[in-house]
């Protein structure tokens, strides 16, 4: 039978709480500035391992009696030790969120994640959003680190039949226990060669899934079975060989874990590090000996004093979990307003972070601890409360998030001027004002930036309007090859054939997407010098040459058939996102520093190139094909500004905003219109 130890032992291993500082801080650095430790995001597969060695052995040490250890006790315990903090958390993040993020591509995800968070889903949230863990956005989601509490969640949802395994495995014979250990060794053996498999296949479903995660989890849960199942600690002399290869395994995962091969090959390194220093420190509990006595160890405190033992060192492990909690939104917040770029920024965030822990630790984490769970219906007790307490806050939160435009206090609330919707119904009784007319409407992301425009346009016009979007595969694009990404060969040959079936000599194709050189990302400025001396290259010209020749691969069918072909010609792009520069709280962020404007004469020499090889594509299909040009529009000054009578006219720094698509509306509309009211071609006719 399993050896547990008496009720006045404590289950609390207090240099464990060391070892948890070590990783919260190792991510806290990660987080604040991937640079300062590379490998730095590995402190939660630590995290993993302590968490299946912990709950283990917290729950089978509860009573000498492992049958009274209940599913139901262990449940209230989980609750009461992750719900509070967490909860509070989540509501004050999604108050903070609701404030101060606008709605854009950035925070497309934010709300899904933040309500997902609540039951403990939020990893399946980022996977449906497709959003990856080292993936630009993911920086700006006040939620993403949920994602690992939501696998350790879920994780405690199957640690009950785990635990019935335990219970009934290490409550008979020698053969039921070694049984035990393989069931449990399989399924760990299993998980591990998931990670295997989906770390190339799959790789944000290995990252965020709990079956690629299981094994990390599931190492401490056969370690701790293995300490307890020894009435004391045994080849003690390995300890110290044990404390430098965890240090050794840990440090090596912190400074060369790569991003593009994880958690395989990489989560090893932590892991196994982890294991070695659990032992370690698990070693350090062998009884003393002393003037011939031998004193056991019944506080969880090593023997030998050792870094591990370090006060500072330990209350952080304490607070490991509030810190965790906190320093993300914290991260995030930052850098939707005043930026954390410098150095007195990422200073000023961590020790935020760090004030928010010590109170979410004393006042929230600490009241809760106190609770006891005298019998089963007071178990039952809590969970209900706990779940109800959950359900309320999730209502709340998803409020706020329904009626964020009504509570932020950003400029960009006003959704008719900032965001490029849909203003009016479709047709839907397809009585068209010109029935033998059509128009194809094909883009990525900046055909999408037209919804206002084409819903005016269906509306008021009366127009069959057909809309083809290709997310990151501009269809017609001047400035770069067309097939960089090898999935949009396909697409843009089934659009192109589906256009050609469906379309008939007259009707119009628009061609839509990026034609100048990207200035600022959402989340970053880009080198202006640097693209102004590239596009002047020969490498440029180069490009431009094979990006010609595979949009006219792409028009000629169309010409062929007799269609009209509209192409966009560069738009004025800027050098930071107005929609995260408009606002008083960070208008001084460091993305804005290079303001939301571009000078004309600058914009000019960056779209040129283009521009004369949109005009080439124009004279060798003489009246076939007809160039859209804005700019005058959207740059009548001699400073292209993000802003006309003080509306904004682009919503990031080259996407426009809906008062954007009211100024080119009536622009457009006279080219559609004088395009059809012309002398059409014989090959037009038929």
């Amino acid at each position: 039978m399993i050896s547990l130890p008496s009720k006045q032992s404590t289950n609390h291993l207090a240099e464990l709480d060391s070892l948890r500082a070590l990783a919260v801080v190792a991510v806290l650095l990660y987080h604040v500035e991937g640079s300062w430790l590379p490998g730095g995001f590995t402190g939660v597969d630590i995290f993993f391992v302590i968490s299946g060695y912990i709950v283990t052995r917290a729950t089978l040490m509860h009573s000498r009696d492992p049958s009274a250890a209940t599913i139901g006790a262990f449940f209230a315990r989980r609750f009461k030790r992750i719900a509070p903090a967490l909860v509070v958390c989540l509501l004050a993040t999604t108050l903070l969120t609701t404030l101060f993020v606008p709605a854009s591509w950035l925070s497309q995800s934010i709300s899904l994640t933040g309500l997902y968070a609540f039951f403990g889903f939020s990893n399946f949230a980022l996977v449906t959003s497709n959003d990856g863990y080292f993936s630009p956005r993911i920086d700006f989601n006040p939620f993403t680190h949920t994602w690992s509490l939501a696998v350790e969640e879920q994780f405690y949802l199957l640690f009950p039949l785990l635990l019935l395994l335990i219970l009934v495995g290490f409550a008979r014979s020698g053969r039921w226990k070694t049984g035990a250990f393989m069931v449990l060794g399989l399924l760990t053996l299993v998980s591990l060669l998931i990670a295997v498999g989906q770390t190339t296949s799959a790789p944000n479903q290995a990252f965020y899934w709990l079956p690629s995660r299981f094994w990390e989890l599931g190492i401490g849960v056969m370690l701790s079975l293995y300490h307890l199942n020894q009435p004391t600690p045994t080849h003690t002399h390995l300890r110290q060989p044990a404390i430098v290869g965890g240090f050794a395994l840990i440090v090596a995962g912190f400074i060369y874990a790569e991003h593009f091969r994880f958690p395989f090959p990489w989560a090893l390194l932590p892991t196994a590090g982890a294991l070695l220093l659990i032992h370690a420190i698990y070693l350090g509990t062998a009884p003393t000996q002393t003037a011939g006595q031998t004193m056991p160890q019944t506080t969880g405190q090593s023997s030998k004093s050792t870094a591990f033992s370090h006060p500072m060192l330990r209350y952080i492990g304490l607070i490991s979990y509030s810190l965790y909690l906190w320093h993300w939104p914290v991260y995030v917040i930052f850098r939707w307003t005043i930026g954390l770029e410098s150095i007195s920024q990422k200073l000023a965030a961590i020790m935020i972070s760090l004030v928010l822990a010590i109170l979410s630790y004393e006042l929230v984490e600490q009241r809760f601890k106190s609770l006891r769970i005298r019998n089963g219906k007071h178990a039952v007790g809590i969970i209900a409360i706990s779940v109800l307490a959950i359900a309320v806050s999730y209502g709340g939160a998803s409020m706020a998030f329904r009626y964020q435009h009504q509570l932020t206090l950003s400029v960009t609330a006003n959704k008719t001027d900032w965001y490029a919707y849909p203003q009016h119904s479709d047709n839907t009784d397809e009585s068209f004002a010109h029935p033998h007319k059509r128009i194809f409407a094909i883009g990525d992301s900046h055909l999408g930036a037209y919804a206002t425009m084409i819903s005016q346009l269906r509306q008021e016009q009366r127009l069959q309007i057909d809309e083809f979007h290709l997310g990151g595969c501009p269809m017609a694009n001047f400035m770069y090859k067309l097939y960089e990404n090898p999935g949009c060969d396909n697409r843009v040959q089934q659009i192109l054939q589906s256009i050609l079936e469906q379309g008939k000599a007259g009707d119009i194709v628009l061609f839509t997407s990026l034609q100048a050189m990207r200035l600022a990302d959402q989340w970053l400025t880009l080198d202006v010098e640097g693209l102004k001396t590239y596009i002047q290259s020969d490498t440029a010209a180069m490009v431009l040459n094979t990006a010609y020749e595979d949009s006219r691969a792409v028009i000629k069918p169309l010409v062929d058939a007799g269609m009209h072909v509209v192409i966009e010609t560069p738009k004025p792009t800027l050098k930071a996102p107005p929609y995260r520069c408009s606002d008083w709280f960070n208008r001084n962020n460091p993305v804005c520093s290079e303001g939301a404007s571009i000078n004309r004469e600058e914009m000019e020499l960056l779209r040129a190139p283009m521009l004369r090889s949109m005009q080439k594509m124009q004279q060798e299909f003489s009246t076939s094909v007809h160039l859209w040009d804005s700019f005058s529009v959207l740059c009548p000054g001699e400073v292209c500004t993000s802003h006309l009578n003080e509306r904004p006219i682009f919503f990031d720094a080259d996407h426009l905003s809906g008062y954007g698509n009211q100024l080119l509306h009536p622009h457009f509309t006279r080219l559609i219109s004088d395009i059809w009211s012309a002398p059409q071609t014989a090959a037009q006719q038929h």
